[in-house]
């Protein structure tokens, strides 16, 4: 880990905390003063795929179950906030979704995506970003899973062979170490 990371992941931490008592939100990361580091306003359109890695829960009503592979790029261009995307999971399946960037109350960047699903309309969620690096690796709360305390951790091709202590911090303090079930499984060689 270089100098800047520990930097971050102390100031992460340093306001993760002092923010986690007395907030109105359940959620300590939930703080516009945090939007530096949530901003996916900034990351679109995608410079590259997407692979999660791992999450905080077993199974996935809407993205395959206990799939592995779960697999996010982008199919259409990204206009006024919103684009078009493949969900690819389980080696052949695949979900294609409309995601629109939207922003958290008090928040000035946009760290929340609403994702419609385009054959299924009434299929409609949020994943709300927990941390933001857009080269490298992002961390995620799933608003439809567990009131929201289901967590994602995403990676992008480029950096799937990279130690991100960064984001794997981020993860392990916001979303716990006691459950993570494995998404990766030497996906990018079965595609």
């Amino acid at each position: 880990m270089t100098l800047a990371h520990l930097i971050l992941a102390a100031e992460l931490a340093s306001l993760f905390f002092s923010r986690a008592y007395g907030s109105s939100s359940s959620f300590p990361e939930n703080n516009p003063e945090l939007g530096a580091y949530q901003n996916e306003g900034k990351c679109f359109p995608l410079q590259d795929t997407y692979y999660i890695m791992y999450r905080n829960y077993k199974e996935d009503p809407l993205f395959g179950g206990e799939a592995k592979c779960i697999i996010i790029a982008e199919t259409g261009p990204f206009v006024d906030g919103s684009g078009t995307f493949q969900v690819q999971y389980g080696g052949n399946n695949t979900v294609n979704v409309k995601a629109t960037l939207l922003s958290s109350p008090g928040y000035s960047v946009q760290n929340v995506i609403q994702i419609q699903s385009i054959d299924v309309p009434q299929i409609i969620f949020n994943i709300t970003s927990v941390y933001t690096d857009c080269r490298r690796c992002k961390v995620f709360r799933h608003s439809y899973i567990e009131n929201g305390l289901g967590c994602t951790l995403w990676k992008t091709e480029a950096s799937l062979n990279e130690d991100l202590a960064c984001c794997e911090f981020v993860y392990d303090l916001v979303c716990g170490t006691s459950r993570k079930y494995q998404v990766y499984d030497n996906c990018k060689e079965k595609i």
